[in-house]
């Protein structure tokens, strides 16, 4: 029963990568100029969605994250990390394993390995593009692993509402190799707020769902993340799933090197 909890865990993870969504055949329009680094950070953390920038070539980011889940009578605290790095046509994005700790009474293990890409796309319209796609392989512990090598891909679109106020659509598919036609549908909805008077500080609330046969997920979720100076962000975020009634809260951090 654990295993298969965390390999959902980690199918949703998926749709948080980077490679294989050109495979995928998405109808891609590809941007070709050359990217500068943004005047501050700009993060795929806190939640569960993905923005639409790509690192520019030279700039390097770690993105760190703890959070405690609660499901299915099991507490336990997950420490995740992404590193990215930005070339000149896409970003790398490499997914540490993630360390599990007290799951299952288990004392600590490490979940699998996952490399990806992000790469930005045009297809106007007023809306930011970045198409992305991931392959996780089956490192972690026997817990905890899928067994099996994973794809997945997704599709961001972000939109400035005014000139405090964004929205953000996600939507992606996931699966394990060995069963391409059972993986898990993406559909995430975030918007967010920055705070007026309250430099570097925004909120966003949303919703992330994650439609599986038989094992759906629909979190409501928010929270909140603070800049640091162009190139540190600190932030906190929280999800619920009313349905299953399983939750999420997490901290963590961003730093970017240039």
């Amino acid at each position: 029963m654990a295993k298969r909890q965390w390999s959902r865990m980690r199918c949703h993870t998926l749709l948080r990568g980077a490679v294989l969504l050109g495979i995928m055949g998405f109808p891609c329009h590809g941007v070709a100029q050359v990217r500068e680094p943004a005047p501050t950070l700009s993060s795929d953390r806190p939640g569960l969605r993905d923005g639409p920038h790509v690192l520019a070539p030279g700039v390097w980011q770690a993105e760190l994250g703890a959070t405690i889940q609660a499901q299915f009578n099991d507490d336990f605290l997950v420490g995740n990390t992404l590193l990215r790095f930005g070339f000149t046509a896409l970003e790398l994005r490499v997914y540490v394993p993630d360390v599990v700790a007290l799951h299952a009474g288990e004392f600590i293990r490490l979940g699998d390995l996952g490399v990806g890409a992000k790469f930005p796309l045009d297809f106007g319209g007023g809306w930011r593009w970045a198409g992305t796609g991931v392959v996780t392989l089956p490192t972690g512990a026997h817990s905890l692993t899928a067994d099996d090598p994973g794809g997945g891909g997704s599709l961001i679109a972000e939109r400035s509402l005014s000139s405090t106020v964004s929205l953000a659509f996600n939507t992606g598919y996931g699966f394990l190799f060995n069963d391409v036609g059972g993986g898990t549908l993406s559909l995430l909805a975030t918007p967010t707020f920055a705070l007026p008077g309250y430099e570097g500080m925004s909120v966003y609330a949303g919703y992330a769902g994650y439609i599986r046969k038989g094992d759906d997920v629909h979190y409501l979720e928010g929270g909140l993340a603070k800049l640091a100076g162009p190139d540190r962000q600190w932030d906190v975020n929280a999800g619920y799933d009313p349905g299953a009634h399983v939750w999420f809260l997490g901290v963590g951090m961003a730093l970017r090197r240039r």
